[in-house]
């Protein structure tokens, strides 16, 4: 049984072992994460991470924690119905959901600096319950923007973070 590597890279967990066929387990903390069993794990709150290795005899290994940090624009339920990742972007593009709206069909992104001024904007495709889009702001300085989401009536503001 031999755990690899464990490691937090752009904010997702990933996993190797030698073992053929292992079974994983993730934990936060001390609770098992029920049927997430695969080698990478996104998560979705901060909190200390670790992954259980288990080989097909029963023998297992546990990783060292880690300690992962979710900034609040990143959280998929945070109160705005926003979710953005990666969130700070390396390279400047960001996924973007949107989940509270009413009977709007079409919804907007932009990124907007501190001192108001409008960058790159950006149509919003429906999927079912969910406005999904990706925004590019790779020709954007590092720093700190935001960005907008405006759906008929309703406008929800997150920060984003670029991180070159």
């Amino acid at each position: 049984m031999e755990l690899r590597t464990f490691n937090n890279s752009d904010g997702k967990l990933t996993a190797t072992t030698a073992t053929t066929s292992p079974q994983l387990t993730w934990i936060k903390g001390v609770d098992e994460l029920k049927n997430i069993t695969t080698t990478t794990y996104q998560p979705t709150s901060s909190g200390t991470y670790s992954v259980r290795v288990t080989d097909g005899n029963g023998c297992f290994e546990i990783s060292k924690a880690v300690e992962v940090t979710i900034l609040a624009s990143e959280n998929p339920l945070n109160d705005l119905g926003v979710s953005v990742y990666p969130n700070p972007s390396s390279n400047g593009i960001f996924k973007v959901a949107y989940t509270r709206f009413g009977n709007e069909i079409d919804a907007t992104m932009q990124i907007i600096g501190l001192d108001g001024l409008p960058f790159n904007s950006q149509k919003m495709f429906r999927q079912n319950n969910t406005f999904e889009g990706e925004i590019n702001a790779s020709n954007l300085a590092t720093g700190i923007y935001l960005l907008q989401i405006v759906s008929g009536e309703q406008k929800a503001v997150v920060k984003i973070s670029i991180a070159k």
